[in-house]
């Protein structure tokens, strides 16, 4: 599967802030892909700006965080459908 730098940028700040620790490892491809559609439909403004820019400024950065800690408390795994 080919990521966007945006795509990218994303998973890795999941990545770096262990936002994956808690997920089972047979979920982490759903999780992360749908991680990035989250952002990058309910968060618009957060995925265009790293697109604009090709960097996470400090501010993003924070943005990014709630997103992905409200993210974490939404997502259902495969395994509980």
């Amino acid at each position: 599967m080919h990521y966007s730098f945006v795509d990218e940028a994303l998973i890795l700040y999941i990545l770096r802030h262990n936002y994956l620790d808690h997920v089972a490892f047979v979920d982490v491809h759903s999780y992360i892909t749908k991680f990035v559609s989250y952002v990058a439909s309910v968060y618009h403004e957060i995925y265009q700006d790293i697109l604009v820019h090709q960097d996470v400024s400090e501010h993003t950065a924070k943005r990014i965080k709630d997103v992905a800690q409200e993210f974490a408390r939404i997502f259902v795994s495969e395994q509980e459908k």
